[in-house]
């Protein structure tokens, strides 16, 4: 896997680790205020995965669209406010 410019090599014990989590179910259950961030020209992730992330979570949650961002926020001005 190629991400911000480094290869990344995951084991499958983490893949395994990931599957096992139930993530949806630790979302639902949070229990805390949520905030996903993500942008429609992430070539890493799809959008898809965050809008499953905000829709598993309760309120309050919001959701920000980080438009031309890539997925790291790597090129310049990205990460500012």
């Amino acid at each position: 896997m190629f991400v911000g410019g480094r290869t990344l090599v995951l084991k499958r014990a983490f893949v395994d680790d990931v599957h096992q989590a139930r993530l949806r179910y630790r979302i639902r259950e949070l229990h805390l205020p949520l905030l996903v961030m993500h942008s429609p020209t992430d070539n890493t992730v799809d959008v898809a995965n965050a809008g499953e992330i905000a829709r598993e979570a309760r309120h309050p949650r919001s959701f920000v669209s980080l438009a031309g961002a890539d997925h790291l926020l790597t090129a310049r001005g990205q990460a500012r406010g």
